[in-house]
């Protein structure tokens, strides 16, 4: 009876997985929730992988070789909610419009516009957005934040102020830096960068002409206009925010030699070779007159002679000095930002 309930249970579960792993093939059809037609050109993606396709001129999409650990569908599409669906033979989704994002307000050269009726070339990014980054700079903020803006760390030094580059390398101006307006005032680029982060209630990024007109010829390389905060009728409200890290080194230190006597060894071995070439001695030369090239006699109780013998060994004679200079010049740096505003009336 017992081998007859364990044959019976070994076939139910491979039953089980045969069916789970028949799901390979899922179809579907992408729709709007505004008009119901079709959504062309929507992305869906098996989550997790990279197996994925996009809708077909009727809105319908097909997914081969889909895993059978596979749960959930991701369908997005430009200006429409993404959203996520559980996996199954044939999924019909549904997208949503992004109102949200068509009705932001962004500032642009003559005043606002919201981006639903803007037709130039900007991008923007909101006050919300830039306080969820640890930044200290305007130029830091913008960073990977909007799309065709350049951010360019000249020299990795810590708190060094980043460069922004909207268009091309040349301009009118001979820089390659763009317009600062900061609450309808140009800036230059030092200054903005002295602006706290936390003052700022959004950024818009102008990139073609007719956005930029106003400002002629100092617009060449694109403009960016930044919106401080402002003051309301609501309670005063004090803003204290505190920031503390260490700077350190971000790649491995390049491998240097911190002991004399290899150092001594391998000049000798230099200025031996230096020898046979010109053919003006060898490995007793060597020893003898490597002081004149070493100009210094690192050991104690050696004569200038003897720091390295005719075989290349070096004196075991204890050194005058073996400090490490790099180690005691640099450290790991501690960083500390305090910033304190205060809004409301």
């Amino acid at each position: 009876m017992e081998k007859k309930m364990m044959l019976l249970m070994t076939f139910l579960l491979i039953g089980i997985g045969l069916v789970n792993a028949q799901i390979s093939k899922v179809t579907g059809h992408v729709t709007s929730d505004e008009d119901g037609l079709p959504v062309v050109g929507a992305s869906v993606l098996v989550k997790g992988t990279t197996i994925g396709t996009v809708t077909d001129m009727d809105g319908n999409f097909a997914i081969n070789n889909v895993p059978s650990t596979a749960k959930t569908l991701v369908v997005s599409f430009i200006g429409m909610q993404t959203q996520e669906v559980h996996i199954k033979g044939h999924v019909k989704v549904v997208m949503i419009s992004d109102a949200k994002a068509l009705d932001e307000v962004m500032v642009v050269a003559y005043g606002t516009a919201k981006k639903s009726s803007f037709t130039g070339s900007a991008a923007a990014v909101s006050g919300k957005d830039i306080a969820k980054l640890q930044v200290s700079s305007v130029s830091k903020a913008l960073e990977g934040a909007a799309a065709g803006v350049t951010v360019v760390s000249t020299s990795g030094q810590p708190g060094e102020n980043s460069k922004i580059r909207i268009r091309g390398i040349g301009s009118f101006s001979a820089s390659s830096a763009p317009l600062y307006v900061v609450d309808g005032i140009p800036y230059d680029e030092d200054a903005v960068n002295a602006i706290n982060p936390s003052d700022i209630e959004s950024m818009s990024i102008l990139k073609d002409a007719s956005s930029a007109s106003l400002y002629g010829s100092r617009a060449a390389n694109g403009v960016v206009m930044i919106t401080t905060k402002r003051g309301s009728a609501d309670k005063s409200v004090v803003s204290v925010e505190a920031r503390w890290g260490v700077n350190t080194r971000a790649i491995p230190e390049y491998d240097i030699m911190k002991d004399q006597r290899t150092y001594v060894q391998t000049y000798w071995q230099s200025y031996k070779n230096e020898l046979i070439k010109m053919e003006k001695g060898g490995a007793a030369e060597a020893s003898a007159g490597l002081i004149n090239v070493l100009a210094y006699n690192p050991f104690i109780g050696i004569e200038n002679g003897e720091m390295v013998n005719a075989d290349g060994v070096v004196s075991s004679a204890p050194l005058k000095h073996n400090d490490d200079w790099a180690k005691e010049a640099l450290h790991n740096g501690m960083r500390q930002e305090y910033n304190i505003s205060l809004g409301g009336g």
